[in-house]
């Protein structure tokens, strides 16, 4: 549970304990002085932060981490396309060249942690349950990725560094989806919480000896962190000292609001056992079934402009992104076996099998 300090009266004994206290608690976090998570529809929102490059700083290609808590709701959606990249997008960045995502491939419902490096999709399964909260991070350092659940490492894999658009365009990072075009688009339906972004590798005894535990902001090698601090309004509050904010958004260009941006919510992820969510503000839409069919050979027909700024209140164009095609055929490690009931320690072998040509980074056709 979340650690809250409430208040006492001025010369009151009650000070003095408090104050014996607050002495006794490690400087690695801090007292908590929000509950909340931030929840997605799954249909046409989500939340826009700055350029990868930007927030995360030189070298991240081959170094980074990122951590959060999920909690996904049912149901689960079969990925559009036999690739991580396909699936509802939890984190990562736009255009899709790698981040966490959510759902059913080869009958296999699994969150998903990927990275492309030029040589194939190298990607990592986490068995979970819906409606349950999980930490869930990604650590991409020495050429190797790896996945973690709960602060256990589920899966690894060698992975080089993360490609990135030849024409020099500089991908943004996004939170619950994104929107390429109308039949171009990957939307996550659950909640997140306490989401942290490094330029170092984390190992596993800091992701569990932490993962319960609020920060400071200020950790070495710490880029950004959304604890989900704010509770209303559209903006999503850095808490890490560098202040890289977000930004909601309900629809995007040729994709019309439905008049519902993403909600805050009474957050219950460092709690067990997980209650039924309680929206603040807003009903959540069902969730929709994709209906577009990728072909072999996506081509991308919309431009995307990213839009970061330092503060990330009002994003202004910066750059154009056009994906393109990939000139290899990734090759298929293995091909996971779908279980009936996940467990919390999955057979790290669960990997997406690509079965045609694939893009670096996500480019159907609208």
């Amino acid at each position: 549970m979340k650690l809250s300090a409430k208040p006492v009266a001025k010369g009151s004994s009650l000070l003095i304990i408090l104050t014996l206290l607050l002495s006794q608690i490690p400087a690695h976090f801090a007292l908590a002085d929000t509950n909340f998570a931030v929840q997605f529809d799954g249909n046409n929102d989500f939340i826009r932060l700055a350029e990868t490059a930007n927030i995360l700083g030189p070298g991240w290609e081959s170094t980074k981490s990122v951590e959060l808590w999920v909690l996904p709701l049912t149901p689960s959606r079969t990925c559009a396309f036999p690739d991580p990249g396909y699936c509802d997008m939890i984190f990562g960045d736009f255009p899709v060249w790698w981040g966490i995502t959510r759902g059913i491939i080869n009958g296999l419902d699994r969150i998903w942690i990927w990275n492309w490096d030029g040589n194939g999709m190298d990607s990592l399964a986490i068995p979970y349950t819906p409606g349950e909260w999980a930490h869930i991070a990604m650590v991409h350092s020495g050429g190797v990725l790896r996945a973690y659940k709960n602060g256990v490492q589920v899966a690894s894999r060698a992975s080089g560094p993360t490609q990135q658009p030849a024409t020099g365009a500089l991908p943004m990072l996004q939170i619950g989806g994104f929107i390429h075009s109308p039949t171009n688009r990957s939307h996550y339906y659950g909640q997140v919480d306490e989401l942290r972004l490094w330029n170092t590798a984390r190992t596993a005894q800091e992701l569990a000896t932490y993962r319960s535990q609020e920060l400071i902001g200020d950790e070495a090698g710490l880029k950004a962190y959304y604890k989900m601090s704010d509770g209303s309004g559209l903006t999503l509050t850095d808490d890490s000292i560098n202040n890289w904010n977000g930004t909601f958004y309900d629809g995007y260009g040729s994709v019309p609001p439905d008049g519902q941006y993403p909600q805050w919510v009474i957050s219950t992820a460092f709690e067990l056992p997980t209650p039924t969510p309680t929206i603040i503000a807003g009903t959540p839409t069902d969730t929709p079934t994709p209906t577009n069919t990728p072909t072999d050979t996506p081509t991308p027909t919309e431009t995307f402009t990213p839009t970061p700024t330092a503060t990330g209140d009002t994003p202004t164009p910066t750059s154009t992104f056009t994906p393109e095609p990939p000139t290899d055929t990734p090759t298929p490690t293995n091909t996971p076996t779908p279980t009936n009931t996940p467990t919390d320690t999955p057979t790290p072998t669960d990997t997406a099998t690509p079965t045609a040509t694939l893009p670096p980074g996500r480019a159907a056709p609208a």
